[in-house]
Parts: structure tokens; C-alpha cells; sequence
């Protein structure tokens, strides 16, 4: 893992900003519009900056919480979201005992 030096990275966004907006300006954009542009292009390569001058930091390992689990049979992996919409119906069951209202039957259209 990378962590990024922030400072290099600021330093190098605002002077691009500046670069970008001076570049902005001399091909005859508006001001307004050299100024967002500017900060866009600063912006970006002040992340890029960041990113590719980011010291790399070793990653402690940290203890497993509980053992893993058996690899799963290819069926199996098909069969859990069965078993969890059968679960869902004994909930159901064993519930208020509200049932969902019934939708209106739709009329065959007539054809001509």
C-alpha cells in the first residue's frame, strides 16, 4: 500500500493551476473559464503528482477473526439463496399472518 506525500502534491497543483490558467489565456479563453480550467488541470495533476511521488508503506497483518471456511461445492453456492428464501417464508409464516392483497385479473384484450 501507498501512502501519498501530500506536500509535493499541493505544491505541484497550484503551480500548474498557474501554468494552465496563463496557458488558458493566451489561447483567448475568458477569464472566468481560464480560471476553472486551470484548477481543473491543477487539480488533477496535483493528485497525479501525489500518487506517483507516494512512499510505500508495509501493511501489518492483521489476525484472522475466525477460521476460514471448507470451499463450497458448485451446487452448494446455487443452493444457499434457495435456502434463505425458504427461511423467509417460515418468517413469513410465523408472522402477523398479513398476506399481500390480491392483484386484479386482467381482461383479454379484444382483437378486431
Amino acid at each position: 500500500m501507498y501512502q501519498p506525500n501530500s506536500n509535493e502534491g499541493i505544491n505541484a497543483g497550484l503551480r500548474l493551476w498557474i501554468v494552465f490558467m496563463i496557458a488558458f489565456w493566451l489561447v483567448g479563453i475568458r477569464a472566468e473559464l481560464c480560471i476553472a480550467l486551470g484548477a481543473i488541470g491543477g487539480l488533477a495533476s496535483g493528485w497525479l503528482v501525489a500518487n506517483w511521488k507516494a512512499d510505500k508503506v508495509e501493511a501489518k497483518p492483521s489476525a484472522p477473526d475466525k477460521a476460514p471456511e471448507a470451499p463450497l461445492a458448485p451446487f452448494e453456492v446455487l443452493r444457499r439463496p434457495a435456502e434463505r428464501l425458504r427461511l423467509g417464508e417460515r418468517f413469513r409464516r410465523l408472522g402477523s399472518g398479513r398476506r399481500l392483497p390480491k392483484l386484479p385479473k386482467r381482461r383479454p384484450t379484444k382483437r378486431l
